[in-house]
């Protein structure tokens, strides 16, 4: 197939870190964790990103996050939500 034209957006909203770590690092039961980006504390996660509830933890932590934030929808786009590429 090749190179692929794909949409895209000049800016976009940092609500999540998310820290892709083997298994082994993730804990079973973390606290709250912050990360800092540009001066900005924002909410971080770390996540296994091959196992099979990796998505689903995403999307769940994602959807937390975005529900505190005055503004934005808390559901991502459905694209996202399907895991399918937009068109």
């Amino acid at each position: 197939m090749g190179i692929l034209p794909v949409p895209w957006v000049g800016a976009a909203p940092l609500a999540l870190v998310v820290d892709l770590v083997p298994p082994g690092e993730v804990e079973r039961l973390p606290g709250p964790a912050t990360a800092d980006v540009a001066g900005i504390s924002l909410p971080s996660l770390r996540l296994a990103p091959f196992e099979a509830s990796a998505p689903a933890k995403l999307r769940l932590a994602l959807g937390a996050r975005l529900a505190h934030i005055p503004g934005v929808p808390a559901d991502p786009p459905p694209d996202v939500r399907q895991g399918s590429p937009s068109t």
